[in-house]
């Protein structure tokens, strides 16, 4: 009998004979299965629902077989990045976890994930307020699953999903994802917060581009409150870094609390964070920024 937790990383398949790989999925890690996990699929829209269910609850990513067989570098460089994540620590992080609690309240809040997010999402958007700030999320993922998790949000947040389109005004209590092959920024247009999109080349290898949501933020004389997730590479990092040159409060996800901590610790190694902390920790500081809103507003 093989003990999947001696294995370094499981790539599971959602269509096998005799059980499907979602089922087989909840069924381990109820058993006490920790090994990360990688869906490799070719995937239907039919699909999108399973599979963002499954990024919530007991995968760690997903990856498509056509990509893979377009790019095998990029599969081996992310198989590698999430056995080197989930690896004991040798050493403890000398990153020191908690720093400044916001002083304004943000008009809006800007938040970046990659490998993870999903689940760090749901995790963190819990329960929000019907009175928090508009949320403009980059998650780095096919468009074949913006959707599903956007609906997946709606429903654990209390938020409603606003619409992606190009000068979409931007209202409190809702939620602002990408829903295709394009990038996300805000603009601030005679006192009203829009949303603003771009067909832009890829931006760190990504579009959309956490890079390019926090750069469009810049000079917007605004209340602003960046958050960066888990996930690899550094797409985020020196936008994060010159939101808080800006003035806004910025948060990074802590390494014990990310899938992959890459893109949260380029942003701490460049001093781009005011905060850092786990997901309960970050939603503590947002709710509390938050409940100032409601508070002036009495």
């Amino acid at each position: 009998y093989l003990n999947f937790n001696q294995v370094d990383l499981i790539t599971l398949d959602l269509k096998m004979p005799g059980i499907s790989g979602d089922k087989w999925l909840i069924a381990e890690r109820k058993e006490g299965l920790s090994t990360p996990v990688v869906i490799l699929s070719d995937v239907h829209q039919g699909d999108a629902s399973e599979i963002v269910n499954l990024l919530e609850i007991g995968a760690q990513d997903y990856l498509e077989k056509e990509k893979i067989r377009l790019d095998p570098r990029g599969f081996k460089d992310t198989i590698v990045e999430l056995i080197r994540s989930h690896a004991p620590k040798t050493e403890p992080t000398a990153v020191k976890v908690g720093g400044a609690a916001p002083t304004k309240t943000p008009d809006i809040v800007l938040i970046g994930a990659s490998t993870g997010g999903p689940q760090a999402l749901v995790k963190l958007l819990e329960r929000m307020p019907h009175t928090a700030p508009p949320i403009v999320i980059t998650q780095h993922m096919s468009p074949k699953f913006t959707a599903p998790l956007a609906a997946r949000l709606a429903e654990v947040s209390g938020l409603k999903v606003g619409p992606s389109l190009d000068g979409t005004p931007l209202l409190a209590g809702h939620i602002y994802m990408a829903f295709g092959d394009y990038h996300l920024g805000v603009a601030d247009e005679k006192g009203q917060l829009v949303l603003r999109t771009s067909s832009a080349p890829p931006f760190n290898g990504h579009r959309p581009s956490v890079d390019y949501m926090f750069n469009a933020a810049l000079g917007m004389k605004r209340s602003l409150m960046g958050i960066l997730l888990t996930g690899m590479g550094r797409d985020g990092a020196l936008g994060l870094r010159f939101l808080r040159k800006d003035g806004a409060f910025c948060i990074a996800q802590s390494e014990e609390d990310c899938v992959v901590y890459g893109m949260p610790k380029e942003a701490i190694e460049r001093e781009g964070a005011d905060f850092v902390g786990n997901l309960e920790e970050i939603r503590k500081v947002m709710l509390e920024a938050f409940s100032k809103s409601r508070k002036r507003a009495a």
